[in-house]
């Protein structure tokens, strides 16, 4: 947070120099202490290094983008960004001020800025971006008006009424929320699934480009570096007398032909191209690893990148590997992950560690550093560098369209699932790390629809299971709890002949609506709960989604609120794991005694009225037993 005296002093600064004055020595959290002033402001990337952000406006909206980046870092503007939002949030700000700037008759204080100029610029950014962006690039000037304009002197503050709903800019938000919907629609994303039978063909080619070559390349890999910094002539005839003097029998059929005229030609300067074929083969080798790296792991450019050189592997029936997830990480400090990894995984990053170490001389370092034909100073990755490596790799096998590493990621998981018998489903959770089969389902479902089917057919197999177990209480004469168990039993014990009736006939019921998709059954830690799908109020336990939101996205277990749900039915079985277990805090004799001398309380119906709701309900179990 800011000093007091600077939030007190902010608002009464009359001019830029003022502001200036007063902020030139403030530090951006989490920039790498870039202050105020800097002319680039380094903030964090997914793969958690620093990237300068060079600010390219001038005069009042340099200014404004400066102090709104520096009070939301220090968390004065809603939450503060972790790690790459920070990146994220200063570039949607920079754009929205960019394009505003240049809007005739704008910026000569933020104050002056209308209706109209709103207007051109939601037109403008209208055909250039979706309206879920250009919604998002609105939402942040929303939250200028409402956080920060009292931070603010008043030529920095926005008017109020610029938001205020147009048709123009309802029509945006309209059309956001239908994208949102026709993106959940598909269970997912609308992106693609990378041609099958195309990585079927690259990874072949991976593959046995890693097994069949690396060995050798790895031999000349350090006489491209030891020759780096000479001159071309020095350079090659450096190659060319290792090469001639090199036991290794080649497998390759350049680096064959290579070594042979070594051989062959005294004279240096006959064999053309020697410098260029062993860079070629170094950076095939790299491509080729990090391919594999990225399918076979799952992981996103950010965590493969900057995993450390040569890492400890776990060993039981697989290879495991830790990860460090930061993109989605709640603190900048990231997640730590273990998964299985397959072998030839394993090998690629062993191969990628032994080249990086080759590149720089280092043995420790992120594992995918700058590229052997780029000065060593020059400490640039990731996303940029990884696509390049992929598509050169996809160059020097004839494909012409290379796999992003997010289709890598994403198609893995759908050939773990797809290709395998049996437990194809259960592979693939575990190589995503999902909690369940039915999230697994989800997320590949952002790349093929059949999964549509497949997530509906599971969750049915489910409730025809949970319709059995609810059915089976009334049988044996037990009774229903929570609301929606009272309201199905209308609070009754059913005995006897008529105890199987009635189970056999709600047994068939559930089963019926769950096929007409009427109905959702899911179950909990602690209870189960019954969706109606036809009623949107049913929906209030899904944290504020309404039926019309869903389309293709179910009811989720994360979302329901057990005891105070109204979907909520408990089994006894259910309680008795609840009292097991001391799920619940009863109130301390002393405080109940106390609370009961407060008028409050009283008027509000005493402490049976601030009970735990499982508290009640358990309460009401035990009168039925007679305890």
């Amino acid at each position: 947070m800011l000093k007091q005296n600077i939030l007190e002093k902010l608002p009464n600064c009359q001019n830029e120099i003022a502001v200036i004055e007063l902020l030139k020595d403030e530090i951006f959290p989490g920039s790498n202490n870039s202050r105020f002033i800097d002319p680039i402001i380094n903030l964090p990337t997914t793969s958690g290094e620093y990237s300068g952000t060079e600010v390219t406006l001038s005069g009042i909206p340099a200014l404004a983008y400066r102090i709104v980046l520096l009070l939301k870092f220090h968390g004065h503007i809603n939450d503060t960004p972790l790690n790459s939002g920070k990146m994220s949030y200063a570039r949607t700000l920079l754009k929205c001020l960019s394009t505003l700037s240049k809007i005739p008759g704008t910026m000569m204080r933020m104050d002056t800025l209308n209706k109209e100029h709103l207007e051109i610029y939601v037109k403008q950014r209208d055909n250039e971006v979706s309206p879920a962006t250009l919604t998002h690039e609105l939402y942040r000037l929303g939250e200028w008006i409402v956080e920060a304009n009292t931070l603010l002197p008043y030529f920095l503050r926005l008017d109020e009424s610029i938001l205020t709903k147009t048709p123009l800019i309802h029509n945006i938000y309209l059309k956001s929320i239908n994208q949102n919907k026709s993106y959940k629609s598909g269970v997912g994303s609308n992106r693609r699934l990378y041609p099958l039978d195309m990585m079927k063909n690259i990874v072949s080619e991976a593959i046995n480009y890693i097994d069949n070559y690396a060995e050798e390349i790895l031999k000349i890999a350090p006489l491209y570096v030891e020759s780096r910094n000479m001159v071309i002539r020095q350079a090659r005839i450096h190659i060319v007398n290792s090469l001639r003097e090199m036991p290794t029998i080649f497998q390759k059929s350049d680096l064959i032909d290579l070594q042979k005229k070594c051989k062959t030609f005294s004279d240096a300067s006959q064999i053309n191209n020697t410098i260029a074929i062993v860079l070629k083969n170094i950076k095939e080798l790299e491509s080729a690893c990090i391919l594999i790296g990225l399918l076979m792991t799952g992981m996103r450019v950010s965590e493969f990148s900057t995993l450390q050189r040569f890492p400890k592997f776990r060993h039981d029936d697989h290879a495991h590997i830790t990860r460090i997830i930061t993109k989605t990480a709640l603190d900048e400090e990231g997640e730590k992950h273990e998964m299985p990894i397959p072998s030839v995984a394993k090998k690629a990053i062993e191969i990628l560690s032994h080249l990086s170490m080759i590149n720089d001389g280092k043995q420790n370092g992120h594992l995918v550093r700058n590229a052997f034909d780029r000065p060593i100073q020059t400490l640039k990755i990731p996303a940029k560098r990884v696509n390049h490596s992929l598509k050169y790799f996809c160059n020097s096998i004839n494909v012409k369209t290379a796999p992003t590493p997010h289709q890598l990621r994403h198609t893995m998981a759908f050939i773990i699932a797809y290709l395998s018998e049996g437990s194809g489903l259960e592979l693939a959770r575990l190589f995503l790390g999902h909690s369940s089969i039915a999230m697994t389902l989800r997320y590949l479902g952002q790349y093929n629809h059949i999964y549509r089917e497949a997530i509906k057919e599971l969750e049915a197999e489910d409730a025809q299971i949970f319709a059995k177990i609810l059915s089976d209480e009334i049988r044996k004469g037990n009774k229903l709890y929570g609301k929606k168990g009272e309201y199905i039993t209308q609070q009754g014990i059913f005995m006897g002949s008529y105890a199987s009736k009635f189970a056999d006939l709600l047994e068939l019921s559930l089963m019926e609506m769950v096929k007409q998709n009427k109905i959702a059954i899911l179950q909990t830690p602690i209870c189960f709960c019954i969706h109606d799908l036809t009623n949107p109020k049913a929906m209030e336990c899904q944290k504020g989604l309404q039926i019309d939101d869903f389309i293709a996205e179910r009811p989720l277990t994360g979302r329901c609120q057990s005891a105070e749900c109204t979907n909520a039915c408990f089994t006894e079985g259910n309680i008795q794991r609840i009292q097991q277990e001391q799920l619940i805090k009863q109130f301390p004799i002393h405080l109940k005694e106390r609370l009961m001398q407060n008028l409050y309380v009283l008027n509000d119906g005493g402490i049976e009225e601030m009970k735990n709701p499982l508290e009640r309900i358990i309460a009401s179990y035990m009168i039925d037993k007679g305890a």
